[in-house]
């Protein structure tokens, strides 16, 4: 590792003692390198999405990842510096990552079922017109409608539904957006929770990063 690699690390932060390093960095991020703020911050959104048993193991992989980089560095880590960090690493993650609702957002409030739109059109628009089919007999006119990924959560459930399962339209035939709105449930409602999950998560990342067209059109 390069000299300069080297005094990025130095004094090696968040290896010391648990209990008297916290006294000298009385704030949370300051326990740690900017090196190591990123590597925490990047596993962020995965941490509050993920179990208690799954926090556990991101946090202490985490730590490790950070004790690895300070080994590369020429650092011998001792065993109470590695419990140090594990420590401190926890404590990070705990305050930092309390409450899904903390993650700033940017644009549009995507959602795990918006991106899962975006993410599978041609899909959703063939159960679009299979289900327009089998309702009313004949195949569905022109194309899927456009919908704004983040229109998609907002138009969802607007129609009240008859006890036919079609909405109250005054005894006119339901539109194509009703039957994307039926095709994008259908599909979502498939999906495993580990699968939602993913999307929520890929989502979430959206709300507090942004999205770049390359990424919407995954």
């Amino acid at each position: 590792m390069s000299a300069s690699s080297d005094a990025e690390l130095e004094p090696y932060h968040g290896l010391e003692d648990h209990e008297s390093f916290a006294r000298q960095s009385p704030t949370m991020d300051g326990r740690f390198h900017q090196i190591q703020l990123a590597h925490l911050q990047s596993r962020r959104v995965e941490y509050l999405f993920a179990t208690a048993e799954q926090k556990k193991e991101i946090a202490l992989s985490a730590s490790n990842h950070l004790v690895m980089l300070a080994e590369k560095a020429g650092r011998q880590v001792s065993d109470v510096e590695r419990t140090g960090m594990t420590k401190n690493v926890r404590e990070w993650f705990s305050q930092k990552c309390r409450k899904k609702k903390d993650i700033p957002e940017f644009g549009p409030r995507y959602t795990g079922r918006s991106v899962f739109a975006q993410s599978n059109k041609v899909k959703i628009a063939a159960r679009q017109r299979q289900l327009f089919q089998k309702r009313l007999g004949y195949e569905a006119p022109g194309e899927s409608p456009d919908v704004e990924l983040d229109e998609i959560d907002t138009a969802l459930g607007d129609e009240e539904e008859d006890e036919d399962g079609l909405p109250d339209y005054g005894g006119k035939a339901p539109t194509l957006l009703y039957f994307y709105k039926k095709a994008l449930k259908f599909e979502w409602d498939l999906l495993t929770d580990e699968d939602r999950l993913l999307y929520e998560k890929r989502a979430a990342e959206w709300r507090e990063h942004g999205a770049t067209e390359e990424e919407k059109a995954r």
